[in-house]
């Protein structure tokens, strides 16, 4: 059974504080992280943000909504069903389409849509997306800067 959008996003977040707390001085460029879960630095390099030596869950928390294009945790956490279930479903899916493709695709699709018809229609969002997941025709895109996920091969 798959795990709620609420509470995996609340277990990913746990995942990126233990990363965020692999972070050591470095004379070299200020800081290094050691993380297992994610790639770090490119996390907090797509949305500028910076957490420092102590970082806290909540931190870790804003950080993951930022990237998964939520303004805050707060609107993470109150964000419709549909919403969190897609944003589930595009992070899960970074092998394939890193997480600013999908949003720069989504907006794209959103903003030209007839009518304006999917402008804060998340059930229909949430429609594209498992459409690219089921037919394997995800946004292109090259995975690289912003793949968040940590591969095995690192």
């Amino acid at each position: 059974m798959s795990m709620h959008p609420i509470d995996y996003f609340k277990f990913q977040s746990k995942r990126l504080l233990k990363d965020l707390k692999t972070y050591v001085p470095d004379d070299e460029v200020g800081y290094r992280y050691s993380p297992k879960y994610f790639d770090v630095d490119a996390m907090l390099l797509s949305v500028d943000y910076r957490v420092g030596p102590n970082p806290t869950l909540m931190k870790a928390q804003h950080l993951m909504a930022l990237i998964n294009d939520f303004e805050s945790w707060d609107e993470l956490i109150h964000a419709s069903p549909d919403r969190l279930e897609m944003a589930k479903k595009m992070f899960e899916t970074q092998d394939k389409t890193p997480l600013d493709s999908w949003y720069e695709w989504l907006h794209f699709v959103v903003n030209h849509s007839e009518g304006g018809g999917l402008i804060g229609n998340y059930e229909l969002q949430r429609a594209l997306v498992e459409l690219c997941i089921e037919t394997n025709d995800f946004p292109d895109a090259d995975i690289g800067f912003n793949y968040f996920l940590r591969r095995e091969d690192d």
